[in-house]
């Protein structure tokens, strides 16, 4: 009779664990969707800026004269511009990439 009493009260726990451990989940998932939206967003604006910056250095290239120092000036500058946008848009992706595996690892430790 006693141990009945025992057993209904570690199951009432895992219950409580488990029920626990769900809301956890879903708070988690909607806040790694959250980031993960936020992220592509901003990514996808860089791939924006990186398009018009490909469309500006084609446009220099094309008005180009042999001796327009100016000109040679502005395209290394849009150069420099796609490398760091490149860079960038890079280094989020990895970002999103190594949080993900960051928040998962985190989760499964209150297994």
């Amino acid at each position: 009779m006693v141990n009945e009493g025992i057993c209904r009260q570690q199951k009432a726990m895992s219950i409580l664990k488990i029920i626990s451990l769900c809301v956890k989940s879903i708070f988690s998932e909607v806040h790694w969707n959250v980031i993960k939206g936020l992220r592509k967003w901003e990514i996808k604006d860089l791939k924006k800026r990186l398009d018009s910056e490909y469309a500006k250095l084609g446009k220099l290239y094309y008005g180009l004269k042999e001796d327009d120092e100016k000109s040679l000036k502005e395209i290394e500058f849009v150069k420099n511009q796609i490398d760091y946008l490149e860079t960038e848009i890079d280094a989020l992706e990895k970002d999103i990439e190594n949080l993900r595996h960051k928040m998962v690892k985190e989760r499964s430790k209150h297994l």
